[in-house]
Order: structure tokens, then C-alpha cells, then sequence
């Protein structure tokens, strides 16, 4: 993957973000926001930004004003990245989607994400983690309209 311009500065971003984070199978999670950054690409840069960047934010160490870094990408993609970042103790379904599925670039990355976690669950050997995790992404198609 080639990334140019903004793309790049966000996935530049992203890659120090995600250093030494891994997903729940042990692989790098930078590796799936650049396989929903390519799901999304075709509808444009401020997608595929969104999708580098969709779980950058969500450590407990982040603070709000580390949001103001993604000023350099325009008001939809900041708007965009701090609807589909999740909050402590916010509630996943009664809180969070409905904020992620009023904006336009953060439903799609939404959906794109939740289809390349699904599709990963296979790599997983925890049975019930398996069955918990296929619930919440078929509640997020349905939530979206799309099951």
C-alpha cells in the first residue's frame, strides 16, 4: 500500500498510535485499520483517513485536546474519528452507535470495520469470545441495516 498526501500523514499517524498494540489474536493493529482504510477507499480520502485512524483514540490515556491533532485533516474527518471512537463507560448501543450512524463518514467506516473483525474471528480460539464478538458485529449490521 502507497499512501500520498493526507492518507499518508495518516497512516504515519496511525503507525505511532498502534505501535505495539495488538488485536486480540496477537496481530498488529495497524495491519486492520489499513485492511478497512482499503475497504472504504473508494469513497474517498476523508473515508480512508477515518478508517487508518478509527481506533487510534480510544487508549485511556487520550485526552481531548489530542483530538485538536487531526485538525491538519478538516473538520468532517475530526468530527468523523471522534464519533466512532468509544468512550469509558459510554453504552456500546444506546450511546454509541447512534453517535457513529448520525455521521456520514463514520457509519461507513463503522460498517467496514465490524465486516473485517467478523471476517477475522475465525482467527480466534476462544470459543466464547468467538460467540460474544459474532453477536456484537450481526447487532451492528442490524443497527446499520445492512443484516
Amino acid at each position: 500500500m502507497i499512501y500520498v498526501g493526507n492518507v499518508k500523514k495518516a497512516f504515519d499517524l496511525a503507525s505511532a498510535m498502534y505501535e505495539g498494540l495488538v488485536d486480540k489474536s496477537g496481530v498488529p493493529i495497524v495491519n486492520h485499520a489499513v485492511e478497512v482504510a482499503e475497504a472504504v477507499k473508494d469513497y474517498g480520502e476523508e473515508f480512508e483517513i477515518v478508517a487508518l485512524l478509527h481506533d487510534a483514540f480510544e487508549e485511556d490515556y487520550i485526552s481531548d485536546e489530542d483530538f485538536d491533532m487531526l485538525d491538519v485533516f478538516g473538520d468532517d474527518v475530526k468530527r468523523a474519528v471522534r464519533a466512532i471512537t468509544i468512550n469509558a463507560g459510554e453504552d456500546y448501543y444506546l450511546d454509541y452507535l447512534p453517535r457513529v450512524f448520525d455521521d456520514p463518514i463514520a457509519s461507513v467506516v463503522k460498517i467496514a470495520d465490524s465486516k473485517n473483525n467478523y471476517n477475522r474471528l475465525g482467527n480466534l480460539d476462544d470459543p466464547e469470545l468467538v460467540a460474544r464478538l459474532s453477536k456484537k458485529y450481526e447487532n451492528v449490521f442490524k443497527f446499520a441495516g445492512v443484516a
